[in-house]
């Protein structure tokens, strides 16, 4: 499809899915759209061609319905729509409010008499910023469930045209960030929003860490490498258990959650310093076994785990879990012998370490 037609397109698809909204003001915002330049306009960081604008914003609205959102859907076509409507130009409006373009948003949309919910205002007004705090429930409130997403979807969508209009990248080959987080979403567990933010606070800490300092994956995005090889084997395992016929008490959103989270503690404990090398921050407690520090954070984010989720993760390191030894009285021979979960995560991590290590030698 050539770019005039994704053009006329992604216009039709808008006005049709913003005309499905019974909203008072809608008519101004959509007659906005219509005299603005807003379906030709460009991006700038990324969709950076003629009706690059427009086409985001339909991205990252789709974006929202494949990561299957919580959120009803007239929200959702709200702000994932017109969250970047300030970056149109109209000359009766573009006198809006010299702020950051979030906040322009708002305020445009509000000057053309749409009426925003509170949570719809705060998603577009802060859709550039990550939420930075765990809340004491376990999931997010509505409000911060809508922001969420809408800084998430912005984000991903992005990773369809970084550049040009012949930047166009398909799901399957977006970047590891994309794939690992399209994973944990796919799981629906309670508190995963929690997860995933924390995953990429501070730079994307989780994406940017080594996996170690000294052995395997000791470089940047050995973390997250290493977290999506394992998981990569154990998918492998679980599918020739299923076609063994072999009876599981676990399904694959377990292998999901255990191999991609087995070292998230890590994201804590090592960086790469301003030289470019592996290090140690004031996290690391040298002889520390990490499941239990991986399990207990989990906890403090709320993310729901069952048990044997839990014992996956505590024991992926097997017999070197000395913490776990300590704490239940008892050893990984034993747990795995109960549980198929808490074997594969640990035999998945320790052949990908072991291949990983021998690469770098």
């Amino acid at each position: 499809m050539i770019r005039r037609e994704i053009i006329n397109q992604t216009r039709e698809e808008i006005l049709s899915l913003l005309k499905g909204v019974k909203r008072e003001g809608m008519d101004a915002v959509i007659r906005y759209l219509n005299e603005s330049d807003f379906f030709t306009r460009k991006c700038y960081s990324h969709h950076c061609f003629s009706g690059g604008l427009a086409i985001h914003s339909l991205g990252v609205y789709k974006e929202s319905k494949k990561c299957e959102a919580p959120i009803a859907d007239h929200h959702l076509r709200i702000v994932a729509l017109l969250h970047d409507i300030c970056k149109s130009h109209h000359p009766q409006y573009d006198h809006i409010h010299p702020h950051h373009h979030g906040y322009r948003s708002v305020k445009l949309l509000e000057t053309l008499g749409l009426i925003l919910t509170n949570d719809e205002y705060e998603a577009i007004k802060l859709h550039m910023h990550r939420i930075d705090k765990t809340p004491k429930s376990k999931t997010y409130d509505s409000c911060d469930m809508l922001r969420h997403y809408m800084h998430q979807c912005d984000h991903r969508d992005a990773a369809t045209y970084p550049g040009n209009f012949e930047s166009f990248t398909p799901d399957e080959h977006k970047n590891l960030k994309y794939q690992i987080d399209t994973l944990l979403y796919s799981t629906h567990r309670p508190g995963i929003e929690i997860v995933i933010d924390h995953l990429h606070r501070n730079h994307d800490a989780f994406f940017n860490a080594p996996a170690s300092v000294d052995f395997h994956n000791n470089f940047r995005g050995g973390l997250a490498r290493h977290s999506w090889e394992v998981f990569q084997a154990a998918k492998s395992k679980y599918d020739a258990l299923l076609k063994s016929g072999e009876m599981l008490s676990f399904g694959l959103d377990s292998v999901i959650l255990c191999s991609l989270l087995h070292d998230v503690c890590k994201m804590d404990e090592y960086i790469i310093n301003s030289s470019g090398k592996p290090e140690h921050t004031r996290h690391y407690h040298k002889g520390n076994p990490h499941g239990m520090k991986s399990e207990r954070l989990l906890r403090r984010w709320h993310l729901e785990l069952n048990d044997e989720e839990h014992k996956a993760i505590i024991w992926h390191m097997g017999d070197h879990a000395k913490d776990a030894m300590a704490e239940f009285n008892t050893t990984y021979k034993a747990v795995a012998a109960s549980s198929k979960l808490v074997e594969l995560i640990h035999d998945a991590d320790s052949i990908v370490a072991k291949k990983s290590l021998k690469n770098n030698n």
